[in-house]
């Protein structure tokens, strides 16, 4: 029997190896592909640590961002310090921040003056006009209007929403002292200014539409309006408004004149 020599031993050894390299190159190279097919997958259906933690904190800035409202305290000023008002109102003591942008006016009669924010003093009577953060403990105050303290036993100011309107009477809804009827018709000299402080007319006015009203109290829960301040308000919907309309009197016409026979 012929048994085989030496080197063709020794190449089937190298060829056997080659082939173990191989199949383990082989083996390795599928094993890496599985491995980052599924990291791959992992990393789309799962967010990265930055990302999860950078959502959580912008909507935990959202959630901390004041809810804005309208309003406007009215009252005499009690205190001064700085850019900072302390105003005796209907309801206790107020404060009142003064904006960098804020636009004061003082308003005497039929006749308005702009003045300055450092020329409101203690003792003035004030109506601040701005916006109050979800606390309700301060208002940021855009616009101020100093007028005559009124006399206590004779005007009344009362704010709220109108309900109703014609040309004879407001129905306003206060949040905290029920309906109120505003007379608008016995007094035609009333004041009428929007929150920028421009004069408006009644016939702008509209449901919906949150009022300020300062006048004298006729009745339980009835005013003669003497001044009239209108701001927007918050509505969640519109609603069809109704304005003001007057129908003028007719004129009287002149009887004709018998003529006598010839």
């Amino acid at each position: 029997m012929k048994h085989p020599d030496s080197t063709t031993l020794h190449i089937n050894q190298i060829t056997r190896l080659a082939a173990k390299i191989a199949l383990a190159i082989l083996l390795g190279y599928w094993f890496i592909i599985g491995l980052t097919t599924k990291v791959i997958a992992v990393n789309e259906a799962t967010p990265t640590p930055t990302e999860s933690i950078g959502d959580k904190i912008k909507e935990k800035v959202q959630s901390l961002k004041p809810v804005l409202r309208p309003t406007a305290f009215v009252g005499e000023v009690t205190d001064k310090t700085g850019k900072t008002l302390t105003l005796n109102t209907k309801d206790g003591l107020r404060q009142v921040a003064i904006n960098d942008s804020a636009k004061t006016f003082r308003q005497t009669g039929a006749t308005r003056q702009t003045i300055k924010p450092e020329d409101i003093a203690i003792g003035d009577y004030v109506i601040a006009m701005g916006s109050l953060d979800a606390t309700n403990k301060v208002l940021d105050g855009k616009r101020f209007i100093v007028t005559p303290k009124p006399t206590p036993s004779k005007v009344e100011i009362i704010s709220g929403q109108i309900t109703k309107i014609d040309s004879n009477t407001i129905i306003l809804e206060s949040n905290h002292r029920g309906e109120w009827k505003i007379n608008i018709k016995t007094n035609k000299s009333i004041k009428l200014l929007n929150a920028k402080n421009t004069d408006l007319k009644l016939t702008d006015l509209e449901i919906q539409n949150r009022i300020i009203v300062v006048g004298k109290l006729t009745d339980n829960n009835s005013i003669d309006a003497k001044i009239i301040l209108s701001f927007p308000g918050n509505t969640s919907a519109p609603t069809p408004s109704t304005t003001i309309t007057t129908t003028p009197s007719p004129k009287p016409t002149k009887s004709p004149t018998p003529t006598k026979p010839s």
